[in-house]
């Protein structure tokens, strides 16, 4: 195993100085585990524990490649195409200018909905359930006309969720349970987590003048609502199975989630497809779900080739795929709120910097 001594350097720097609690990191190179590394605080209030490979964290926004893959099985099955209104589906979406809202809009966030749900703290603090979330969705209006702009939005996927829920008649998380987890060799993953889970999972360290409004992060509550945009459980062993599923174009080990036109399809950027966004620079690189590598994303680094594409997440983690140098890059820890992106793109040069040629 090359674990490059630049790459550790770097982390037990991350950890000694107190910039995260802990560190998880797995970095596979052409389908082979090229680095691997744990260290820190997985549990620091009630008592101190070490993370290893049995510690599972809560991954927050790369749930949303879930998500999406989900979708997209309903897309390959002829169940809806992307270019169709939501409200096809779920008619109480469609109010309030939301009529004409599709599935390409929620995938790449351009559907004109806000990122968060209006008044997210009160219910949260109140474990508010996720059906209350898509209720006040349904009664929302988008901020602008959808495919005119661009808005990341947490609520766009919990109605893709709900979407799932309404064409497989199940809670949400049993979708990408049966769907992607079982299939993939994923035990250490779950959306919506049961009380077996609780010894496992990480700590999340709250910021300050959070411990009100962001301490529902490390409760029983979130952990068993699921939410299909931020509250996936998972390790790095599993998420790295997903990803090198994503580079093999859709498979892995002769296991098949998706289809490699799929695979292309998400990964590639789709926002040109839409007259407001053709030719501009000054956007976002989105795929459906996945954010693609463009000039001052800093959290992929400078080194990773212009087909990268992956996702990072409010509780500090990274996720991403660089199909030209083969890596799928997994990083994972239990800060709320993250840090700047450009500590991610130091760390993704310095793993790069080894694997490349």
């Amino acid at each position: 195993m090359n674990s490059d001594a630049r790459t550790v350097a770097l982390l037990d720097d991350w950890i000694d100085s107190g910039l995260v609690k802990c560190a998880s990191l797995l970095v596979l190179h052409r389908g082979q585990e090229a680095m691997r590394y744990h260290k820190g605080l997985c549990r620091f209030t009630a008592e101190q524990k070490e993370v290893d490979d049995s510690t599972v964290f809560t991954i927050a926004s790369p749930t949303k490649t879930l998500t999406a893959s989900c979708v997209m099985q309903h897309v390959e099955a002829g169940a809806f195409c992307l270019q169709e209104p939501v409200a096809g589906i779920l008619p109480e979406f469609g109010q309030n200018g939301k009529e004409k809202v599709t599935f390409f809009h929620l995938l790449t966030h351009t559907s004109g909905l806000s990122e968060q749900v209006e008044g997210k703290d009160e219910l949260r603090m109140r474990e508010g359930p996720l059906s209350e979330f898509n209720e006040r969705i349904f009664r929302a209006a988008p901020l602008f006309e959808p495919g005119t702009r661009y808005q990341y939005s947490n609520c766009a996927f919990s109605i893709l969720g709900r979407v799932i829920e309404e064409i497989e008649g199940r809670p949400f998380g049993e979708a990408p349970a049966e769907r992607i987890f079982k299939p993939l060799g994923m035990d250490n993953s779950v959306l919506g987590a049961d009380e077996s889970w609780d010894d496992r999972v990480a700590e999340i360290e709250l910021p300050p003048g959070g411990e009100e409004t962001r301490a529902f992060l490390n409760t029983r509550y979130w952990r068993g609502m699921g939410a299909p945009w931020g509250a996936m459980i998972s390790n790095t062993d599993d998420l790295a199975r997903f990803a090198e599923a994503v580079r093999n174009g859709g498979a892995l080990n002769g296991t098949r989630i998706l289809s490699p036109a799929t695979v292309a399809a998400m990964t590639r950027d789709q926002l040109d497809r839409l007259p407001a966004f053709a030719g501009r620079r000054d956007q976002p690189r989105q795929g459906l779900a996945w954010m693609l590598q463009r000039p001052g994303h800093v959290r992929y680094g400078d080194l990773a080739s212009d087909a990268t594409h992956g996702h990072g997440g409010a509780t500090c983690s990274s996720l991403w795929i660089d199909p030209v140098n083969e890596i799928s890059f997994v990083f994972l820890s239990n800060k709320e709120g993250s840090i700047p992106a450009r500590y991610f793109g130091r760390l993704s040069n310095t793993v790069v910097a080894a694997l490349s040629g």
